[in-house]
């Protein structure tokens, strides 16, 4: 029988078997290692989703908190907020347009007469005018003094759904001018004044209300919880994985409280101090914990009319 050489010889299953053993706890620590990196990626980019959105909604409510009073008098029916507390769900702003930046000024006097349309009027630059186009709807507003700040109305009219309304119908940016379709109410003998402000709106009351809510994302009891925002009848998502929505207010004084009373908003809100609250809700694992954060800033109430 022939004897096998040193160099013939091979492994013995022992030998075999540490080696995959040995070889399955490295696999199995790197697989460990790989998992852990993973969920930690997986979670970051989560919360960085959700710090997104954070900045999203809060730059939402920025604007709109800014605009809020928006040629609004202290005796309009409605205040400058409402349904404000401590921590809320809601929250409701007013403004003449939930779409105030886009405005334009008269610059020239023209009185009203009798037929469909009003116009050409004048108005301030073609800068402003490229914010408009046909078919839009508009409000004039004068601003004149602080105790007339609301749509032009003919004596003793009062303003309902469409007394106040315009339509755009034609815009001419070389001159530049606009003719507006006059609403049916709207009387043939009312002047418009150079310094008078043509306001695009998307609802017909006045002053416009811009809801904020933080509910369901398919509006039940969704697990999943976004900011929305309804301004004109028609509501639009803001922001996903909002969980709450906080508020407290500023006073001239520079004293700081949850509650203020009405009084206090009409007669001293200087500044609205908002949080925003989210959570994450993707889990990698069954044992992933959920992580939350906030955003807080300081919006002051540009508005604000005497």
């Amino acid at each position: 029988m022939n004897r096998l050489s040193k160099r013939e010889k091979g492994f013995t299953l022992v030998e075999m078997l540490v080696v995959v053993a040995i070889f399955g706890v490295i696999m199995g620590a790197v697989y460990s290692l790989y998992l852990a990196h993973q969920r930690a990626a997986y979670k970051q980019q989560d919360v960085m989703e959700l710090q997104q959105n954070l900045v999203i909604g809060m730059d939402s409510l920025i604007k709109d908190i800014r605009m809020t009073g928006f040629l609004v008098t202290k005796s309009a029916t409605q205040p400058y907020v409402s349904t404000l507390g401590h921590y809320s769900s809601q929250v409701t702003l007013y403004s003449a347009s939930s779409l105030a930046t886009n405005t334009m000024q008269i610059t020239k006097d023209i009185a009203t007469v009798a037929g469909p349309t009003l116009g050409p009027i004048s108005v301030d630059s073609a800068d402003s005018l490229s914010w408009f186009h046909k078919n839009d709807t508009v409000r004039i507003i004068r601003t004149s003094t602080a105790s007339f700040i609301q749509p032009i109305l003919a004596d003793n009219q009062n303003d309902t759904a469409t007394t106040s309304i315009f339509t755009i119908y034609t815009t001419s940016s070389g001159t530049p001018s606009v003719t507006l379709a006059r609403s049916p109410d709207f009387p043939a003998d009312v002047d418009f004044k150079a310094g008078d402000l043509i306001v695009k709106v998307l609802g017909a009351n006045y002053p416009e209300s811009i809801s904020y809510v933080v509910e369901g994302c398919d509006g039940s009891e969704d697990p999943i919880k976004c900011l929305k925002r309804t301004a004109g009848g028609a509501t639009q998502l803001v922001a996903r994985y909002i969980t709450g929505l906080h508020f407290s207010y500023i006073m001239d004084d520079n004293t700081e409280t949850n509650t203020p009373s009405d009084d206090q908003i009409k007669d001293d809100l200087r500044a609205i101090k908002v949080t925003l609250t989210g959570q994450t809700t993707k889990k990698v694992s069954p044992t992933d914990t959920s992580s939350t954060r906030q955003l807080t800033t300081i919006v002051n109430m540009r508005n604000r009319r005497q």
